[in-house]
């Protein structure tokens, strides 16, 4: 089957002037919905004599991005960054040579810069590619005497990001487990809520609601999405609530994303007085008066 050139030309904007250019990630999604889009139309034809197989078909309607024919090694797709984002691309490519060149793989470490989130993109883009190609490289130049950096994204790269993966998600596995003390059961707490803030107050249905928890003296930062915030919140402050979610230890700080929060029932009057009195080892049968006289005369 042969194959033939064909040309995709953006104009206006951007794309015209002196130093003519196209978004990345528009030009990507531009070409993945053409790329869609010819594919639907092929199978709406109708198959021809040279395909015989829904694979076939795929294949024959696939579209690429086609190198000089003189170069004969490599695709080179220019790219181009303003002066503020010069330093992100570095670190990237930076980061990238990096992980790949450790001599000690087994480290948490990451570069500057770097996330969890990040090295699985990362892996993701070279898989997709690896089955048709070797990998690619970024090549950031020389500026301002800062030495250029030359990102190559092949399998050695592919098996330093795995093992970065896997020592990451085993310390996660691994962490220490919170203490747990009569006043916390599994991922519950029980205590005052004293304290709350809404970093995201303009949406009343988007972000969470940060509370300060102090459970028996233990100081909790609770995040509870606002999605299922009781509708009196705010009336809750100072008082006793019982909060379930997942528990995390950050920093050395207890931390509970908060899937429940259920209030505790006030305390009735009544007994409450009953109990300072008893605690004060008097009677209801004096004058509560002289029963709070002896509670000041501990004090002082």
């Amino acid at each position: 089957m042969a194959n033939y050139r064909f040309d995709l030309s953006i104009f206006g904007g951007d794309a015209e002037g002196d130093s003519p250019r196209v978004a990345a990630d528009s030009l990507g999604r531009l070409l993945a919905d053409i790329s869609r889009d010819v594919l639907e139309v092929g199978e709406s034809l109708g198959a021809s004599a040279e395909v015989d197989s829904p694979e076939q078909l795929r294949e024959s309607h696939r579209l690429y991005i086609a190198g000089a024919p003189t170069k004969g090694k490599s695709v080179d797709i220019p790219g181009e960054i303003s002066d503020a984002g010069l330093p992100a691309l570095r670190a990237y490519a930076s980061g990238v040579e990096a992980m790949k060149s450790s001599t000690d793989q087994l480290s948490v470490d990451l570069p500057r810069g770097f996330t969890q989130p990040i090295i699985k993109r990362i892996l993701q883009s070279y898989n997709t590619i690896e089955g048709s190609h070797s990998g690619f490289t970024i090549s950031v130049p020389q500026t301002n005497g800062v030495a250029p950096v030359l990102a190559v994204f092949d399998r050695k790269l592919k098996t330093a990001l795995e093992i970065k993966l896997a020592v990451l998600a085993r310390v996660e596995s691994s962490a220490p487990v919170l203490e747990v003390d009569r006043r916390i059961y599994g991922y519950s707490i029980q205590g005052i809520m004293y304290e709350m803030g809404d970093r995201c107050y303009a949406d009343p249905n988007e972000g969470a609601i940060h509370i300060e928890v102090d459970a028996q003296g233990q100081k909790w930062l609770c995040e509870l999405d606002k999605r299922i915030a009781p509708h009196n919140l705010s009336d809750l402050w100072r008082s006793e609530v019982v909060l379930t979610g997942t528990a995390l230890k950050k920093g050395g700080k207890h931390k509970l994303v908060v899937e429940r929060l259920r209030p505790l029932p006030a305390k009735d009057p009544i007994l409450a007085i009953h109990d300072l009195v008893s605690a004060a080892g008097g009677s209801l049968k004096e004058p509560l008066q002289t029963v709070m006289d002896r509670i000041r005369e501990r004090e002082d």
